[in-house]
């Protein structure tokens, strides 16, 4: 119904939508009501200060009776959610985002995972924009291809954690799934200063072309009963026919692909990139950063400190199928070759980055 034909309309049916409209606002005014509540037991209100035009766009679109009308505030209500989530995006980014104020101030909002929804996708897209407008090759190379990657409308899945409506799976900074293919990154745990860096790390697997091959090639059941009976009457990969030990070998590197070798892919990514925003003024030196990247003997080339310092971490599993002397034997065998020889994982689409930041 029109805004015209509404002010046509005989004095009982004004009288009605009078009524629902003061219904409406005043369940508008139960949301500000939620709001100064939070800004008052809150020592920091600034997170609880930005999120008010938002809700008062979002009291509207409550109001809202024509079709016309409800569209227009809808649209105003995502332009000021979006306003809102960059607003506590660059708070962040000046380190002075008080997570716990914004969880106090979005907890009388009844559809709260609605705005952190938004909130998550505006971190994203800002973390890609700084990206895309840095002028190193390596970096501009890392924003092409993440670029590729959503083209069409496809997505990198991503979220935000370490709030009340998602804390984090694990005790890190950020993670990677490998099943998902989805990123988390904890505000309760990355400072400003490394927000851009870690990121980088995550966002490095889910580019990663040669993650998902790896999974399903480990990930095969038929594989894993024969190996398992191959198991009963040989410990070495050496009395193994040919074929049938270079089927082990490429399982366990599938499994290695998915594990250290992946980290080996992102790492070298995270290093290049980051030693190419320093030049640029991206971000400041990060301590532990510079404590690895001082560990590096001048003679050894990047991607041989890095998987060096990685297969001295990694520890083999044991359990299930890794218990049988074969597996264990064949793993050491694949390991050994990579870390004695002179060959490492190869880096697929990420080595376009390397490449273009040597």
């Amino acid at each position: 119904m029109s805004s015209s034909a509404m002010r046509s309309n005989k004095s009982p049916q004004r009288e009605t939508s009078a009524s629902a409209g003061a219904c409406l606002t005043f369940a508008g005014a139960l949301l500000f009501f939620g709001l100064a509540q939070a800004q008052a037991s809150s020592s920091v209100s600034a997170s609880c200060e930005a999120l008010a035009p938002w809700l008062a766009a979002k009291a509207q679109s409550l109001s809202a009776l024509s079709m016309k009308e409800r569209s227009e505030a809808s649209q105003r209500e995502f332009d000021r959610r979006k306003d809102a989530a960059s607003t506590l995006f660059e708070r962040f980014e000046a380190g002075k985002l008080d997570r716990e104020a914004l969880d106090s101030c979005l907890s009388a909002v009844p559809d709260r995972q609605n705005f952190y929804n938004t909130l998550q996708a505006v971190f994203f897209e800002r973390s890609v924009a700084k990206l895309r407008n840095a002028h190193g090759p390596a970096l501009r190379a890392f924003a092409a291809l993440v670029d590729a990657r959503t083209q069409g409308g496809r997505t990198i899945p991503f979220r935000l954690t370490g709030h009340t409506q998602a804390e984090a799976p694990v005790e890190l900074k950020g993670g990677f799934h490998r099943g998902s293919g989805s990123i988390f990154m904890d505000l309760g745990r990355v400072s400003p200063d490394e927000w851009l860096v870690i990121f980088i790390h995550e966002l490095a697997h889910g580019l990663d072309d040669r993650l998902p091959e790896a999974v399903r090639a480990y990930n095969a059941p038929k594989d894993v009963e024969e190996f398992a009976e191959w198991a009963v009457c040989a410990t070495e990969p050496a009395f193994l026919p040919a074929e049938s030990r270079a089927k082990l070998d490429r399982w366990l590197e599938a499994g290695l692909g998915r594990g250290l070798f992946a980290e080996y892919r992102a790492w070298h990514v995270t290093l290049v990139l980051y030693e190419e925003g320093l030049r640029e003024g991206l971000w400041d030196r990060i301590g532990w950063m510079e404590a690895l990247i001082s560990q590096r003997p001048a003679s050894q080339t990047l991607g041989r400190f890095i998987y060096l310092q990685l297969d001295a971490r990694f520890v083999d599993p044991a359990d299930g199928i890794f218990s049988r002397e074969l597996i264990q034997n064949g793993l050491k065998a694949v390991r050994a070759r990579y870390r004695e020889g002179s060959a490492l994982p190869a880096l697929g689409t990420l080595g376009a980055i390397v490449k273009a930041g040597n």
